[in-house]
């Protein structure tokens, strides 16, 4: 079976495939999502043997980053895919939200660990924004906070 089969069947019917291409273009974007299942795989497989819950999700956006921002695919495309593919997860968990726009600001990590104090809520009644802080801090992706800070603030619970 293909890698992309594979992730596909795994994955939300082979969303990132279309985005990809649809971002890149058909040949590069096939070479972006192959760099992309190999990193979100690492991530899962890295997930499991630490017995740490995981959503697909955050691990999907830190794939996402690692691809290409440290893999330096490009600079361009990050903050609207990440944009994207939170709208995306939304909208597939049924839930209602509003539009939220992520302005990633450098200067908004400083002290927000401080004031981060939410409750953990559960998978399937909202965003888990707890369980991907908690990942993409391992993952050493502490530019992404914000945007997942601000992801909660405009979160509409359904």
């Amino acid at each position: 079976m293909k890698q992309e089969q594979k992730f596909g069947n795994h994955y939300v019917d082979n969303w990132y495939s279309k985005f990809f291409i649809r971002n890149f273009g058909d040949k590069r974007g096939q070479d972006i999502l192959r760099l992309f299942i190999n990193e979100y795989e690492k991530l899962v497989d890295t997930e499991k043997k630490v017995h740490n819950y995981f959503d697909r999700e955050t691990l999907g956006i830190v794939a996402l980053y690692r691809t290409l921002v440290i893999k330096r695919v490009t600079w361009e495309f990050v903050e609207p895919m990440i944009k994207e593919t939170m709208n995306f997860y939304m909208d597939t968990r049924k839930s209602k939200y509003t539009e939220y726009y992520a302005n990633i600001d450098h200067s908004a990590i400083l002290g927000f660990w401080e004031q981060y104090r939410r409750n953990r809520v559960t998978e399937n009644t909202s965003f888990s924004v707890s369980v991907g802080i908690n990942i993409l801090k391992r993952y050493d992706c502490m530019i992404l906070l914000p945007l997942f800070d601000e992801i909660e603030k405009s979160y509409q619970y359904s």
